[in-house]
């Protein structure tokens, strides 16, 4: 098992890139961080735009802050936490493409997270640099739903754990 740490935790109440990390606590909601737009029963499908599906699988965004270490490198970028969308930066578990769908997270003491797909990259990244898509491509991060731990609060610091398959 691999553990690693809580970097930021990043919220906007906008459908949009970026997210912003928070100084505090945050609470888990019934699908998401509260605050977070993506906090919501119903989410857009990307298969059928203009309809909309239940939101049981895409509750947290994680992303490695390796990988955004590494992109400002190769890129001359200066993404920061939350600049790629996502709820939740990791740094200690390496660019989370090892992490298998069905593996579950740990934070903290009371908050068990599945994850559902590895995170693809999409179009909304384009206009931070016209190379993002295809550096971040095999390294954009997580898609997790909450198993349990609503109410509880994560935050900077948190450490998280890679426990196992379901």
């Amino acid at each position: 098992m691999s553990s690693g740490k809580i970097v930021a935790v990043n919220i906007s109440a906008h459908w949009n890139i970026p997210k912003y990390p928070v100084d505090g606590p945050v609470m888990l909601g019934s699908h998401g961080l509260v605050g977070d737009y993506h906090n919501r029963e119903m989410r857009q499908s990307f298969s059928k735009p203009g309809t909309f599906n239940p939101n049981t699988d895409r509750h947290l965004t994680l992303f490695a802050d390796e990988v955004m270490f590494d992109l400002n490198c190769e890129l001359g970028t200066e993404l920061r936490a939350g600049s790629l969308g996502e709820n939740i930066t990791t740094r200690g578990l390496g660019d989370l493409s090892q992490i298998r769908d069905g593996m579950r997270l740990r934070i903290g003491n009371h908050v068990i997270i599945w994850v559902t797909e590895q995170n693809q990259p999409c179009k909304n990244l384009a206009p931070l640099h016209r190379l993002l898509v295809k550096k971040v491509y095999g390294r954009r991060g997580l898609l997790c739903a909450i198993q349990c731990g609503r109410g509880h609060r994560i935050q900077e610091g948190d450490p998280i754990e890679v426990l196992s398959d379901l």
